[in-house]
């Protein structure tokens, strides 16, 4: 079967044609449009763009027979009654110490646990001040936006892998707990309704469109081959470590430490630990010597290829770096990293390169060590899936002397894309 899979990423959209006789067959990008200034992005420019790209895959390989869409979590977009955007696309690092607290009074209250970027902490935020667009009639996700403008749509119902991520949602239930977000002052009118199974939501040049995938099931979906022996540790904009096990096996209801369950394929639940740094962190690096340079010498250089010089130079260090520009999921406000034993033998561009490094892979390794260890027995590889994975040697061979595993890559370079293709064609077959 033939079929396109869109993710709507955080930094950028990707499109790829996949043929179910031979893989992945063409791929397409585009970076992502940021509001400048603001955690929140243009819905209709995306859309705009996703439409682009899957238009020429089309012109290249032909029609396709089913369209799957995968989306960063979390965030929210306001409708009107027509189906048409009234709000800018509140992303899920929309956080700030306003929404981390009122994340807290809204776990309290539902008995569900929330953090700040959530859609219906953002949804409440907005409440609250007044802000809510006067013309929105509900929210959606940012990819089910795309699918009801492909179908022109002025509704449709949301999969639970991106429901569950508004937050306020009931695992058990398949649907929000809608009772418990009322009781906590949430006004529930505006959330989409959920469809716990797979259906075409309409038609694009014939192919059916299936509602939006959480892009971390999607990318999962494609990157593990053996859910019950590997563990996915995805490195893109954020980063995520994320486990599978079957509903029908002993549960753990819920994680320390900020971790997630997350509603996932199959009878299957993911068991999530999510970083807010990840692949960011890693840019912010560069950036920082980039500017050092330009400062110095007033010339512009490539960092990423300065800092492969750096790390290949210096395999190890005893500076310790903990890079935590970004908070966490737990706490969002509650940012800044630590430096530790910086001494005079140590005090180089390639040890400050490396601890960080090291640093990364030592957070990514800590979630982990969260998981029960009941969950963890029996896991003997990494499934690695993003570009920040992918394209980073370092901080792969990091990772995988900290987990003590092999760190593999399934044949699909855009994960998210191509699981979203290929729970489409699935989705058809039932």
């Amino acid at each position: 079967m033939k079929t396109i899979g869109i993710d709507i990423g955080t930094t950028s959209i990707c499109a790829v044609f996949y043929d179910g006789l031979k893989g992945c067959a063409g791929r397409l990008s585009a970076p992502n449009h940021f509001l400048e200034g603001t955690a929140c992005q243009d819905a209709d420019r995306i859309v705009g763009t996703a439409i682009r790209l899957m238009e020429e895959l089309e012109r290249a390989f032909g029609p396709a027979e089913a369209v799957g869409i995968s989306s960063q979590m979390h965030g929210i977009l306001y409708i009107d009654r027509l189906g048409e955007s009234v709000s800018p696309f509140y992303t899920w690092k929309y956080a700030d110490e306003n929404t981390s607290r009122l994340a807290e009074e809204l776990s309290e209250a539902t008995g569900c646990r929330m953090h700040a970027g959530y859609g219906t902490v953002t949804h409440f935020s907005l409440q609250r001040a007044g802000a809510l667009p006067p013309q929105a009639a509900g929210f959606v996700n940012i990819g089910d936006y795309l699918a009801m403008r492909l179908c022109s749509l002025t509704r449709t119902a949301a999969d639970p892998t991106i429901a569950a991520s508004f937050g306020g949602f009931d695992l058990e239930e398949q649907d929000f707990d809608r009772d418990a977000l009322r009781r906590a002052g949430v006004d529930v009118s505006y959330y989409p309704e959920v469809s716990p199974v797979p259906r075409p939501v309409g038609s694009w040049h014939g192919a059916r469109v299936f509602a939006a995938f959480g892009d971390n099931q999607a990318e999962f979906y494609a990157a593990v081959r053996r859910p019950q022996s590997q563990i996915n540790v995805n490195v893109g904009t954020g980063a995520q470590v994320s486990l599978a096990q079957s509903v029908a096996e002993r549960g753990f209801g819920s994680l320390p430490d900020g971790g997630e369950v997350r509603p996932f394929v199959r009878g299957q639940r993911l068991y999530v630990q999510a970083s807010v740094g990840g692949g960011k962190a890693y840019e912010r690096l560069a950036d920082f010597f980039a500017e050092t340079a330009l400062l110095l010498t007033g010339q512009r250089i490539d960092a990423y290829a300065g800092l492969e010089r750096l790390l290949e130079q210096t395999e190890a260090t005893s500076l310790r770096i903990e890079p935590s520009l970004y908070g966490s999921r737990e706490n969002a406000i509650l940012t800044g990293g630590r430096m530790e034993n910086l001494v005079e033998q140590n005090f180089h561009p390639g040890d400050f390169a490396r601890a960080y490094v090291i640093g990364m892979a030592r957070e990514l390794h800590q979630l982990y060590l969260t998981f029960p260890e009941e969950l963890r027995r029996g896991r003997t590889q990494i499934a690695g899936s993003g570009n920040g994975m992918r394209k980073n040697r370092f901080l792969r061979r990091e990772v995988e002397r900290l987990f003590g595993m092999p760190v593999v890559f399934s044949g699909e370079q855009e994960e998210a894309a191509a699981g979203a293709a290929m729970l489409a064609a699935e989705a058809v077959m039932l």
